[in-house]
Formats: C-alpha cells, structure tokens, sequence
C-alpha cells in the first residue's frame, strides 16, 4: 500500500492531465485515474511483476479513458474551466485552452505526455505503440501550432 501511494503522489497529477486531454471533462478524467490504480493494484495483487509503474499506469490510463469514450460516446467539448483554474492570468489560461483545442487529438497527447508527464520521445513511443520518428514528427508539428496559435517567435525550445 505504500508503494503504491507514493505512485499515486508522484503519478496522479501527470495522469489526469493525460486523461483530461483524451477526455476533456473532468468527472471523467478522475475516473479514469482511479480506475489505473485500481487496475494497478489488481495487478500487483495478482503477483504479476511491474517493471515499469510510470509507463504501466499511463497505459492503463489511456486504455481506460478511450473505454469511457467508447462506452459514452465521445462529445467534443472545450475542457473544464477547473483546468486552468490555477493559472494566475486567465487570459493566458484561455488562449492555451484554445491553442490545444486546436491539436489533433495525437499531437495533443504527444505534447501532455511530453509537457506535463515528462516522458522522452523513446517512451512515449513505446507507451503510445508508435515509431520513434512519428512520435518525434507529430510533437515537433504540434510545438509549431502552439507557437503560432500563441504568438511566438519560434526560437525557443520546448
């Protein structure tokens, strides 16, 4: 039980952000994390063997998210307001709410997984069942979008 709170408090933050990018509410999001350490927890109880926590945890997470998709039907909608809550200019808030909204759902999960989760290029690869150079193309294509739905000069590196 502990190891796995001390998953939960290293993990559970990048997880939603990636839950909430697949599934764009909320409600959803929270369930869909707490269902990956159910699952998690299911797993280790079963005395199967956990190499990787960090890359398992956001496997099931994607997987359970695109279930509640499945199950719900997916509604397209801008995410909750509660995700930008934190962000002390609310205008800035809204244009990068915006600026993703404007991603393909794959760039948008490549950049969260990247920006928010930490994960380098070789694992997001491997989390997401994708080459390599794909995974490294679609985010560089998306950092372009965001510059330019944001304003930016381009120069800087993400």
């Amino acid at each position: 039980m502990t190891a796995l709170e001390t998953l939960y408090h290293r993990y559970s933050g990048g997880l939603y952000a990636y839950a909430f990018s697949i599934l764009k509410r909320q409600a959803a999001a929270e369930d869909a994390v707490s269902e990956a350490f159910v699952r998690l927890y299911r797993h280790a109880s079963a005395g199967k063997s956990v190499r990787d926590a960090k890359a398992l945890l956001f496997t099931i997470c994607r997987n359970v998210s695109l279930d509640i998709i499945r199950r719900e039907g997916r509604q397209e909608t801008l995410p909750d307001e509660e995700a930008t809550a934190d962000v002390p200019d609310r205008a800035d808030a809204l244009a990068v709410r915006a600026a993703l909204a404007a991603l393909e759902d794959i760039e948008r999960d490549i950049v969260t997984l990247h920006c928010v989760a930490g994960f380098k290029h070789r694992e997001k690869s491997e989390l997401m069942g994708m080459p390599e150079g794909t995974v490294r193309w679609n985010y560089g294509e998306a950092v372009k979008k965001l510059r330019r739905e944001l304003g930016g000069c381009g120069n800087e590196r993400v």
